[in-house]
This record gives structure tokens, C-alpha cells and sequence, in this order.
């Protein structure tokens, strides 16, 4: 074995992520801390102390926003453990429970705030409800990075093998 597919070995098994893997990760930490672990433990909060009970809250808007929570954490940390093909689909599925139980809090909120008489202070409650629990959309996005990434470096990967096999020498010519 040549040195220098030795050393392409031991570089693909301890290799670390680019910087901007890593800016990406980072990133995806802080959205999901202001946006599903804080606002939307405000949210559930306020779910199980009763206090969205005059909208009629379903059921399912309550549990939706729960497990997208607990699935967009439990992608974050697959994430940061580099398990980045299972965290972008758990991303996806919790970020669409997530959302979908946030659009519901909008929607009821900019239709009750049109059919009652609110202080001027609650006029734009539902633009900050939207401001705080929809950047989780973003959460998705940003797990598709490292997935994109290793995608395209399996390409290069298999495109670089078919090469060398292409262009290896044939047995007759060697004889």
C-alpha cells in the first residue's frame, strides 16, 4: 500500500468538519434555543397551565408543538454527533409538528385579536408569536448542510474510483 493511501485513510477516519459545518451547527444551536426550547417551552407552558383555554386549543396543538420540540432537540444533538443524514429527517419531521402547531397559535391568535377589543400593547401579538416560533423553520435548512455536504463528497468519492478503474492499465498491455 502506497504512503499516500494510507494517510488518506487515517484522514477520512479522524477528519473533522470544515469550519462552516461547524458555523452551521452552531448556528442551528441557537435558533433551536431561542425558538423551540425557549418560546416553545413558553408555549407548552402555558398549555398545560390552561392558559390558552378560551381558544378552544385541540388537542393535537399541544402535542404536536411537544414532540416537534423533543424531536428538533433530539436532531440538534444528532447533529453535534456527526449523525447528520438521521438528524436532518428527525429536523424535518419535528420542524413540520413544530410549525404546524405554531401556525395554529398565529392563525387563532390574528383571528381573535380581529374579533375582540384588545389593549393597543396586544394589537401585534400574533406578528411576535410568528417573530418567535417560526424561525424552527430555519432548523431544517441548516441540517441539510453537513447531509449535502457528505453527499457530494460520496459522489466525488465514487467518481474519483470509476476513474482510477477506467484509466487502470489492462492485463495485456502489462504482459
Amino acid at each position: 500500500m502506497s504512503k499516500s493511501k494510507s494517510d488518506s485513510k487515517k484522514r477520512t477516519s479522524t477528519a473533522k468538519e470544515p469550519v462552516y459545518v461547524i458555523i452551521v451547527k452552531v448556528l442551528m444551536l441557537a435558533v433551536c434555543t431561542y425558538s423551540v426550547v425557549f418560546w416553545g417551552s413558553v408555549a407548552l407552558i402555558g398549555i398545560f397551565r390552561g392558559a390558552y383555554s378560551d381558544f378552544g386549543l385541540p388537542v393535537w396543538a399541544g402535542i404536536a408543538l411537544a414532540a416537534g420540540e423533543a424531536a428538533l432537540i433530539c436532531a440538534l444533538v444528532l447533529s453535534f454527533m456527526k449523525k447528520n443524514t438521521a438528524a436532518f429527517i428527525l429536523s424535518v419531521v419535528g420542524a413540520a409538528a413544530f410549525l404546524a402547531s405554531s401556525g395554529w397559535f398565529v392563525s387563532t391568535l390574528r383571528t381573535e385579536l380581529e374579533n375582540r377589543a384588545v389593549s393597543n400593547d396586544l394589537l401585534d401579538m400574533d406578528k411576535r408569536y410568528a417573530f418567535r416560533l417560526y424561525p424552527a423553520a430555519v432548523i431544517p435548512l441548516l441540517a441539510a448542510v453537513p447531509v449535502v455536504r457528505s453527499l457530494v463528497l460520496r459522489l466525488r468519492s465514487r467518481r474519483q474510483k470509476r476513474l482510477e478503474k477506467e484509466n487502470a492499465p489492462v492485463k495485456s498491455i502489462i504482459d
